[in-house]
């Protein structure tokens, strides 16, 4: 097929024009996080956590770094993102640029491997960048811990592909794979690792020189590796992950295993997940298309291993199609329970892995084709011309809606993130999409930031210290800046108004305490929940409705609800971290025209440390 494009015989002209649509397709990837990125961390997030302990001087043992968050030990993705997390006030953007990076140095190896395999073959790198930059996979660009979960096993296996599919094997090389296993082990695909050392003899074998010998470190190296890796994970007899009660393999295992044969929808599943990374209107479609990628991917495989001597060369692509193929299994084994029926949900930051049967079937295929047309005579070369045209091109076709659809869920998850999450640390808290007092207030973080069982009660505690110190969210200027700016106008217009009126205006509890008249409340949680009500007042009337804090405005109420009797009820939520330590004293105030009306009741509150 490249043969036939004459703009790629001059070699100068193929690579500048390979390099400028790849170029393309990362960028776009790059925008992507520039655009909407977000720095409020979600649940798996948990290096949050980590990085607050030290940077607040709580206790920290070498243990937490590699305690196992479920069925993964993220060691190194601990060992990354810590330190970038305290150097950078805890904003996940430069995370967020290295998982880009990551995949920019995966698609670099894999060029050069390319490149080893069939120099004429390079052309294959735009298919291939479409596929690894697809915006469908956002989650693994904005998703900080998720991201590198997904982007440094992709990086790590295509090394050790690389280094290990060499004619000249030495020591070195042997390590730096096996350091590059011990990487994709400890940062959160344990079980894909297992099967790495495997894969990895059909490299292993073909040695000329010294073969028993490669075999036999690679071997050891790789029982080490998973020796310690089960260790660690089956400390107490159970994986020690974060939920709220200790999760033990072998139920793990007997569970989906007995679940998986007994349901007709593990190969809609299985089959779908083969095909997620391409967007098609029906369910159907995805399973179709995923059979047709496994299925063919296990015809090109068998091929090239039946035809080892004349097609060695297509050893390292068998590899990358196994560890995609083998990972769907796993995912299947792992998440089938967790699966609503609806292939176009399935957990899309599994694509990075999922990517490598893909890039595996394209260069196998390709390859094979170019094998057969050698052979054949030139009628028919044509047929396998189209016939590879056909197959490249229904790929790009497939893709190219997992563009739309891609930048239109980061769109959708930043507005989520923004609107819904991080309302809840504004003063007041508010949502655009719930009921901001119950929303926010229940919890105070909602389901999905720092929210593990055993660190649910830090949340708020997190945000304080990140709020005192102006980290994460609080550094940026403008988190707060429409609040700040209607209490600038709010203070402005109290401050002019000549007349001065009381009203009846309550607050009867904080943090769903009752306030005991002529008794001074004890605030010593991370978090303020206030509520109280109004009695005959024409809230239509109302310009401003203000919480005060000794005398002075100090947040918009928002949260009001009309109830009988001319009764209004109101709510606030906010981190206590925006109250100074000490004693101190809540309000309410509000403005009416030219008036200005003072509640009867005053709250007197210490703040405890």
């Amino acid at each position: 097929m490249a043969q036939q494009l004459s703009l790629f015989q001059n070699p100068q002209v193929k690579n500048l024009i390979i390099f400028l649509i790849v170029s393309a397709f990362a960028i776009q990837a790059l925008l992507l996080i520039i655009n909407y990125g977000n720095d409020i961390p979600l649940a798996d997030d948990d290096q949050i956590f980590l990085g607050y302990r030290i940077a607040d001087d709580l206790e920290v043992t070498p243990k937490d770094f590699y305690d196992p968050h479920f069925s993964h030990v993220p060691l190194f993705i601990r060992l990354v993102t810590v330190p970038l997390l305290l150097t950078f006030s805890f904003t996940a953007m430069p995370i967020f640029y290295l998982n880009w990076v990551f995949v920019c140095i995966a698609i670099i190896f894999i060029y050069y491997l390319l490149k080893q395999t069939n120099e004429k073959s390079t052309w294959l790198l735009i298919p291939i960048s479409m596929l690894v930059f697809s915006p469908l996979q956002e989650s693994t660009f904005t998703f900080s811990q998720v991201g590198l979960q997904q982007t440094l096993p992709f990086l790590s296996f295509i090394l050790i592909i690389f280094v290990l599919n060499t004619k000249k094997l030495n020591f070195f090389r042997i390590a730096l794979a096996l350091f590059f296993v011990g990487i994709v082990m400890f940062s959160a695909q344990a079980f894909v690792a297992f099967i790495i050392g495997p894969i990895m003899l059909l490299s292993l074998i073909k040695q000329d020189k010294n073969r028993n010998k490669w075999l036999a470190i690679w071997i050891f190296g790789n029982l080490c590796l998973s020796i310690l890796l089960i260790t660690v994970m089956m400390e107490d007899g159970c994986i020690t992950g974060h939920t709220e009660d200790l999760v033990c393999v072998p139920n793990i295992v007997e569970g989906n295993f007995s679940e998986l044969f007994s349901s007709e929808k593990i190969y809609a599943f299985f089959f779908s997940l083969g095909s997620s990374v391409f967007r098609v209107k029906f369910n159907e479609a995805y399973i179709i298309i995923g059979a047709v990628i496994v299925i063919s991917f296990l015809v090109s495989l068998l091929y090239t291993l039946y035809n080892k001597k004349k097609l060695s060369s297509l050893i390292p692509w068998c590899q990358y199609g196994l560890i995609g193929l083998i990972f769907i299994s796993l995912v299947t084994i792992g998440r089938f329970h967790l699966w609503g029926g609806e292939s176009i949900h399935i957990e899309l930051h599994y694509l990075r892995l999922e990517s490598f049967l893909h890039i595996g079937l394209l260069i196998l295929t390709n390859e094979i084709f170019t094998y057969w047309k050698n052979k054949i005579s030139k009628n028919k070369k044509k047929l396998l011309n189209i016939i590879l045209i056909i197959f490249i091109t229904s790929i790009i076709l497939m893709l190219i809606p997992s563009y739309t659809i891609g930048w239109k869920n980061a769109e959708a998850s930043s507005d989520w993130k923004n609107d819904v999450l991080s309302g809840c640390l504004l003063l007041p808290a508010k949502t655009t999409h719930f009921d901001s007092f119950e929303y926010c207030s229940k919890s105070f973080i909602p389901k999905g930031i720092v929210t593990y069982s055993d660190r649910q009660d830090y949340a708020p505690e997190i945000w304080n210290f990140f709020l005192k110190n102006n980290y994460n969210v609080f550094s940026n200027e403008k988190f707060n800046e429409g609040n700040s700016k209607d209490l600038i106008k709010f203070t402005k217009k109290w401050n002019s108004s000549k007349n001065t009126f009381a009203f009846n205006g309550t607050i009867e509890k904080i943090n769903s305490e009752n306030i005991i008249e002529d008794k001074i409340f004890q605030l010593d949680n991370f978090q303020v929940a206030i509520q109280g009500s109004i009695k005959n007042v024409d809230f239509d009337q109302i310009d401003y409705f203000y919480l005060f804090l000794n005398d002075q405005p100090f947040a918009k109420i928002v949260d009001i609800k009309n109830s009988q009797n001319n009764l209004i009820l109101w709510h606030a939520v906010f981190l206590s971290g925006y109250i100074p330590d000490g004693c101190h004293e809540f309000s309410l105030g509000f403005i009416e025209g030219n008036s200005k009306f003072i509640s009867l009741d005053q709250i007197k509150f210490c703040k405890i440390k």
